[in-house]
């Protein structure tokens, strides 16, 4: 028997030997039998990123927020759908993706989700230093960590750019830890192409008067606004205000858009539990303004429960969940970046379960934050029931005593070992 396996409690090594492998064994499911028709019939969230792509290169920056217009486009370079999907990323997104327009969209499209499978390469990588007690389990853990994480799956199918914000975020995590809080907000600054997500960490750090993390995120967002005026004109950020309002119900939309579907069923978010509790009794208006009380309160309580953790690394953890649940939508592939606070936190937690008390609460609401987007597979219009999990996750974290962590060994700077929990507590259990 080796030292591991006399460390490590069996039922924790069961655990990790059959969850993760068959999350990943679901996945290659979809991709073998969903993925071909998919690419096939456009299908994929990547059609509307690609002909907002292709508007630009060929002149039509004025019109990138014209639903028509991209009801249009998107018919002419990928095919017909009966809903075409309306494209609401700011416009330096698609700048930025102008070169994949010039390939066909089957080419397109495969070549994004290589370079999404490097970005994922590169998060992994990134976070690869706080994995010490993860790897003590099995070696191979970490890897299937990410490899059985149904969201990062699902931003891969569909060619989202969900996991190039996880990478972003990541990045600031690292840079947070190693003292740079300008640096780290200036990099979640560049991922407001998930503007719905970013806004509420970067108010949750304002609360937490991370004021170089402000500073730096507003650097960026100012760049970002002044590149997007730049590319589209005052115009067509008008129209694009105009466009958000209408997806989110506070603008009278187009005749067109008017029946783009959005199901609040399939969020994890606040507005998501909102729908799935209380829709049967009240309508869609009520529930928007009770799920945006909601989400207010939540960031209050979160922003106030975490004074007194010292460092910007670990309140980054705590605000991409928070924010992910008082975002306005999260689908499972918006649930990407929270295998951040999943692997570091497991990492940090996984000695407690052998604990009593709360402290195995900790490790064991990260593990059920892990598994709980499994939820879409066997009862998709239930999705929303995943915000509990992540609600029972920010419950049990922000009682942690992240003080009493001590630091890992890592090549690292020493301001980076401070979230790690050092490997050796498992010899001492």
């Amino acid at each position: 028997m080796t030292t591991t396996e006399a460390i490590v409690p069996y039922y924790v090594k069961g655990v990790a030997l059959g969850v993760p492998i068959f999350l990943t064994a679901i996945q290659l499911w979809t991709w073998l039998l969903f993925m071909p028709g998919m690419v096939r019939t456009g299908t994929v969230d990547f059609r509307q990123a690609y002909a907002a792509a292709y508007m630009l290169r060929s002149g039509r920056r004025t019109a990138l927020y014209s639903y028509a217009a991209q009801e249009k486009m998107q018919t002419q370079v990928v095919m017909p759908a009966t809903t075409p999907l309306p494209y609401v990323a700011p416009a330096y997104e698609a700048f930025l993706l102008q070169p994949f327009s010039y390939l066909t969209f089957r080419n397109a499209y495969l070549s994004f989700v290589l370079l999404n499978a490097a970005a994922l390469v590169a998060c992994f990588l990134a976070l690869r230093p706080w994995m010490d007690n993860i790897t003590h389990v099995y070696w191979w853990l970490p890897i299937a960590l990410f490899t059985g994480f149904l969201p990062l799956a699902a931003a891969l199918i569909q060619g989202q750019d969900s996991i190039f914000l996880t990478l972003l975020l990541a990045a600031a995590y690292r840079s947070a830890l190693k003292g740079g809080d300008a640096m780290a907000g200036a990099l979640t600054g560049l991922a407001l192409f998930k503007f719905s997500i970013v806004l509420p960490i970067a108010i949750l750090l304002l609360l937490w008067r991370r004021w170089r993390f402000v500073a730096g995120f507003c650097v960026s967002a100012v760049a970002v606004a002044l590149g997007c005026l730049a590319i589209t004109g005052i115009a067509g950020q008008r129209q694009y205000i105009l466009l958000i309002f209408s997806l989110a119900g506070i603008h009278h939309p187009p005749v067109q858009l008017a029946t783009y579907p959005v199901h609040w069923s399939l969020m994890a978010n606040v507005h998501g539990l909102t729908y799935g509790l209380l829709h049967r009794w009240i309508g869609t208006q009520q529930i928007s303004l009770i799920a945006l009380a909601v989400a207010a309160i939540l960031l209050t309580l979160v922003g106030l429960s975490a004074q007194r953790v010292n460092d910007t690394g670990t309140l980054l953890l705590l605000a991409i969940p928070a924010a992910l649940l008082a975002s306005h939508h999260s689908y499972i592939h918006d649930l990407s970046p929270l295998i951040i606070p999943v692997v570091v936190m497991l990492n940090r937690f996984l000695p407690n379960e052998g604990n009593d008390g709360f402290s195995k609460l900790q490790v064991r609401s990260t593990a059920l934050l892990f598994v709980a987007p499994v939820v879409y597979s066997y009862a998709t219009q239930e999705f929303w029931i995943v915000s509990l999990i992540i609600v029972l996750f920010l419950l049990s974290v922000c009682r942690a005593d992240f003080e009493q962590t001590t630091p890992v060994k890592s090549h690292l700077h020493p301001h980076d070992a401070v979230p790690a929990v050092y490997s050796d507590q498992f010899r001492r259990k």
